[in-house]
């Protein structure tokens, strides 16, 4: 209550504002900072046993976890009024909230009955299970599967392929051609190449099966962490709630931003469980680098998920060295140190790795702030991009002190030196790195961009229920934390069961015949590689198999350095009499549009549907 009061106060206060500016992520942090200093000072009076009479102090605990009920009913209110949400069409928000709590319940007590109840054979059950993980491991392959996104969702599409065409043809990074979602591009152009063609329908395959591969690893982690074979069973099915709720791709969030810390956390619980298999000393070793290589790509992949990757494994890198010093398992401190300084040389070695493509593909060695676009971008998340928090009590504050609870418990333990699980190691350097990626959303808080950290949320609520335990935390902590955790769980599966038959409809491919139509009739009009630019124009190239000649930033993204750009796109237009361009680069970019009629006169267009459209232009 105290951090959200602050929080209030930082997000009102004019004074506050103009001395920090009035940044999101400033009143986030002041949160954040609240909730630990109060969480901590609370246990620091407890442990001084003040209270001499225990019935005193569980009174007290109980009028706390009574607080949480109308903070998460608030929550659960303002889930509709998140900017460009659809919440208020989800069945659970058009009946009366008495209600749907009711159905929750009894859900939730059914589904307990019968998880207690149900005696299956220990081998039929292994098969089941992995059956049942594989189900909703292809499921989300599926839902997150838009074969001809431009029908779906041209302009977030076309912002991913852009990137990798220009790898593809061998465009070095800079400037003009950087990415805004990192060089993943580096990672992904070969495979697309060698089994597409680089035809853009190929990018909706391999995103499908990175979403498999994100959802098959967190699968890993859900099933070795937590103990609660029913809790699992939540967890995993609740992780398509993403998929089946949002309608289009949107693939720079998922998989894009989320993949690299799943698999990052997938390889922390790896290296518990060998941990407890007494590994040699070179597999030790071997493990360190393979660590590092993952921070490495990470940060190639995505700047911002992959720093968080590096924030998240040095926490637990620390928490677990502190653990083998309390444990007297002969860990030094200055092994904690060297470890860190290693694994922070991976941002450094991403760079390398940047440079070193640019100078293979005949690009000059790149720049620092290159390197790190759009991060440091002053017009980057701006105007129509950054929608600022509001004051008051919002669904995302449940999940920030979700995440703050995991890493106060474990800073509790170390503070009081007290015996550390190493599972607590992950939980806490997953609830940081889900706390790191929802600046994400502080930025531009709109509805499914919280989704950034639904993963390590699903991780830590379901560990949650098997963490509390009456023995350590009091009966009222743990049967409040155990049922909220339990009723998200259920409220968040039976979401997906009602709404999983409109996102299987939304998914109907339609055929690609139309695209390969249009290809034949440019074919037939244009020149080989007729210089073109703009929104949809790779997708079209990478049909036709040409070369645009523009290489840029995505057109989606331009007015970051639009500036630039449009000179040398003025600069080349100066000697071309043929080009091609598209509607909706006209459409978003009005002053292009004029400039380049000006100069030049549509010919023919092509039209693919309704929202995409083609010019051939002549010099007039």
């Amino acid at each position: 209550m105290a951090s959200i009061v602050v929080y209030n106060i930082v997000n009102r206060s004019g004074f506050i504002q103009e001395k920090i500016g009035g940044s999101s992520l400033a009143q986030y942090a002041a949160m954040c900072l609240t909730f630990l200093i109060v969480y901590l000072s609370a246990n620091a009076i407890l442990r001084l046993r003040i209270f001499a009479h225990e019935h005193l102090l569980n009174i007290l605990c109980s009028i706390s976890c009574i607080s949480l009920l109308p903070f998460m009913y608030i929550c659960w209110r303002q889930d509709t009024k998140v900017a460009y949400g659809s919440a208020d069409t989800y069945l659970w928000h058009m009946y009366p909230t008495v209600i749907v709590l009711v159905i929750l319940v009894i859900l939730a007590l059914l589904y307990e009955m019968v998880a207690d109840n149900l005696k299956i054979d220990e081998k039929a059950a292994r098969y089941i299970t992995g059956l049942y993980y594989v189900l909703i491991i292809c499921s989300g392959g599926f839902l997150n599967h838009f074969p001809e996104y431009m029908s779906a969702d041209y302009f977030h599409g076309s912002a991913v392929f852009n990137s990798v065409y220009n790898v593809m043809h061998g465009a070095p990074y800079g400037d003009i051609t950087n990415s805004v979602y990192g060089n993943y591009a580096l990672l992904l152009a070969i495979p697309m190449k060698f089994f597409g063609r680089g035809e853009y329908l190929c990018l909706s395959g391999v995103m499908a099966f990175l979403t498999m591969v994100s959802i098959g690893l967190c699968i890993y982690v859900i099933h070795n962490l937590i103990e609660h074979k029913d809790i699992r069973i939540l967890c995993v099915a609740s992780l398509l709630w993403v998929y089946i709720f949002r309608k289009s791709n949107y693939w720079q969030l998922y998989p894009m931003r989320i993949l690299c810390p799943v698999i990052l956390i997938a390889w922390m619980v790896f290296l518990n469980k060998q941990k407890n298999n007494n590994t040699g000393t070179f597999k030790r070793y071997a493990y360190r680098v393979i660590t590092w290589l993952i921070l490495v790509l990470s940060v190639v992949w995505n700047k911002e998920s992959g720093i968080v990757c590096l924030i998240g494994y040095l926490v637990y890198a620390i928490s677990q060295g502190i653990a083998g010093l309390y444990a007297r398992e002969g860990t030094q401190i200055w092994e904690i140190i060297l470890e860190c300084l290693v694994m922070i040389t991976s941002v450094p070695a991403a760079y390398m790795v940047i440079g070193l493509y640019n100078i293979a593909v005949g690009g000059q060695w790149i720049t620092w702030q290159a390197f790190m676009f759009p991060l440091f971008s002053k017009r980057y998340m701006v105007d129509a991009l950054m929608l600022g928090l509001w004051a008051g009590i919002w669904p995302w504050m449940a999940v920030t002190f979700l995440f703050l609870g995991e890493v106060c418990m474990l800073g509790l333990k170390i503070l009081c030196r007290e015996k550390i699980d190493p599972k607590e190691c992950i939980y806490a350097a997953t609830a940081v790195m889900g706390l790191g990626l929802m600046t994400y959303f502080m930025n531009r808080a709109t509805y499914m961009n919280l989704t950034i950290c639904y993963y390590e949320a699903i991780i830590c609520i379901g560990g949650v229920v098997g963490r509390f335990k009456c023995s350590d935390y009091g009966s009222m902590i743990s049967r409040t934390m155990r049922t909220l955790s339990l009723l998200v769980l259920v409220a968040l599966v039976a979401g997906e069961l009602l709404h999983f038959g409109n996102a299987l409809y939304d998914r109907a491919d339609s055929s690609k015949q139309e695209i390969l139509e249009l290809r034949d009739q440019i074919i037939e009009d244009a020149a080989e590689d007729t210089y073109a630019f703009g929104i949809d124009i790779p997708e079209l190239y990478s049909i036709l198999g040409w070369k645009t000649r523009s290489y840029t930033t995505d057109w989606a993204d331009v007015f970051i350095t639009q500036d630039a750009i449009l000179s040398k796109i003025y600069g080349d237009l100066e000697s071309e009499d043929t080009i091609i361009t598209s509607k909706k680069t006209f459409e978003r970019y009005e002053d292009v549009a004029e400039y380049v009629s000006s100069l030049f006169y549509i010919e023919k267009t092509y039209s693919y549907n309704e929202n995409v459209e083609f010019y051939l232009m002549k010099r007039k």
